[in-house]
């Protein structure tokens, strides 16, 4: 039997409404500026672009009703863009905001270390690792740049203590290895070989050769 023509005709357009439907919201999406997922792509860690970065980590911001694990994701990617672009009192505000959203963010006291440390502000940058460290304490990198730290601020005791247990938990990193050999061979590394050493006029025209472990 037969079945009504005029019921499959009606089936047959509202299919087409339907699938016209979907393709005009699959073109919205794709033309559309800046939907929520481009936003978090581009905010996030994944590429070398900090100009885009800042731009989308700066849109999820001023989202309203963000929530507060985005919004310090937001502020933290922004400021270890901020800080890789020099841009250390940026980077510094955005890691004051991130740690306020979250206390326990071992990460964005360690690249809030960074940043003072790179301003030539080593004590305020050690209570930083201090605090990284206490959150995390396996994790080498943090016990590295302290060490760096502290040699810039010529203990070069307590540098060594920290290269030791960096190397401790992590014996394969040779950036570590290098950096106990040159304290037990010659002393402390001056300041001007150290990453955001603006002062040294030849700052910018050559490769820095230490730097703090961003993470």
């Amino acid at each position: 039997m037969l079945g009504n023509p005029t019921h499959c005709c009606v089936l047959d357009m509202v299919r087409i409404d339907l699938i016209r439907m979907a393709a005009f919201s699959i073109v919205v999406l794709m033309t559309s500026p800046a939907s929520a997922g481009s936003l978090s792509d581009d905010c996030s860690g994944n590429h070398s672009d900090h100009d885009r970065r800042i731009r989308a980590c700066t849109q999820l911001i001023e989202q309203p009703g963000a929530s507060n694990v985005r919004l310090t994701v937001a502020y933290y990617n922004r400021g270890r863009s901020y800080r890789q672009l020099g841009e250390y009192d940026n980077a510094i505000a955005d890691f004051d905001k991130a740690i306020e959203l979250y206390p326990e963010y071992a990460r964005a006291y360690n690249n809030r270390g960074i940043a003072y440390a790179s301003k030539g502000r080593y004590t305020r940058s050690i209570v930083n690792f201090d605090k990284a460290i206490e959150l995390k304490p396996k994790r080498a990198d943090y016990y590295f740049n302290r060490a760096l730290t502290y040699n810039f601020l010529g203990d070069k005791k307590q540098a060594k203590v920290d290269i030791r247990i960096s190397l401790y938990l992590d014996p394969s990193d040779k950036s570590a290895r290098n950096l106990l050999e040159r304290l037990e061979a010659s002393g402390t590394i001056p300041t001007s070989q150290a990453e955001g050493a603006d002062s040294d006029p030849s700052y910018g025209e050559r490769k820095l050769r230490w730097k703090w472990k961003d993470g």
